[in-house]
């Protein structure tokens, strides 16, 4: 069927190194690749247009793949080739750029929840909101077919937890639900981070644990029991 033979004739292109015409492919890509999940790992494990594949794919698709450790490698390695040419694309309004740079802030945030990208205050404001404006939120993955978070789940949200309560952005954590859950989690990971002398309390948190509720369920013990304990005198005040 005509599926089929445009899965076939993207795949062979892609491992030949061919021009894809990815912004193209991006417009008929607005449900999903027209690519198998295996053909998909595939090309961006053998591919040298890995790259011009994901820029052919919508943020929220891109965001929520789940690939092999492989193809998480080789799209890490062209990623960091090619990062700082897709960051300072120009950021004129209703430009293609804009959208492009959204599915570049895609692709950061499935390195970044695969434990292949540092976590950087320096990028990590823009990169968040560009990814909010298309509704991708920070939500990692439970423990498989339970609620219950996972190690890897856990140690991300620590890592973005320890940038994000340093920012002056005041909506960062407003925004992201399950970052600021886990800062009101009495769990010892706060607690460490907390205490860390490295660690600034940015106009981020202390927007988000004054908002009205947050504050309430502070002060009446139901949550944030550690942030309380070490803030007590500014959350009185």
């Amino acid at each position: 069927d005509v599926v089929t033979q445009m899965q076939e004739i993207v795949e062979h292109r892609a491992l030949a190194g061919s021009e894809l015409h990815w912004q193209d492919m991006y417009q008929r890509w607005q449900s999903g690749a027209e690519l198998t999940d295996d053909v998909l790992e595939h090309i961006l494990v053998n591919s040298p247009c890995r790259m011009s594949v994901l820029l052919s794919m919508k943020p929220s698709h891109i965001s929520n793949l789940s690939l092999s450790k492989d193809a998480i490698k080789a799209v890490s390695q062209d990623f960091e080739g090619c990062e700082d040419l897709l960051r300072f694309l120009p950021q004129a309004e209703c430009s293609e750029f804009q959208d492009l740079r959204t599915r570049t802030a895609a692709i950061w945030w499935l390195l970044l929840t695969a434990d292949k990208i540092k976590v950087d205050d320096k990028v990590f404001g823009e990169e968040q909101s560009l990814l909010l404006d298309h509704g991708i939120m920070i939500q990692p993955k439970g423990e498989q077919g339970t609620d219950v978070l996972s190690k890897q789940g856990a140690d991300l949200l620590s890592r973005l937890a320890r940038v994000m309560i340093s920012s002056d952005t005041e909506n960062t954590l407003t925004s992201q639900h399950a970052v600021r859950e886990y800062l009101l989690s009495d769990t010892e990971a706060i607690t460490e981070i907390l205490k860390d002398p490295t660690v600034i309390l940015g106009n981020s948190f202390m927007n988000a644990i004054t908002s009205t509720a947050t504050l309430k369920a502070i002060m009446e013990g139901k949550s944030g029991t550690i942030i309380y304990n070490r803030l007590r005198h500014v959350l009185h005040w």
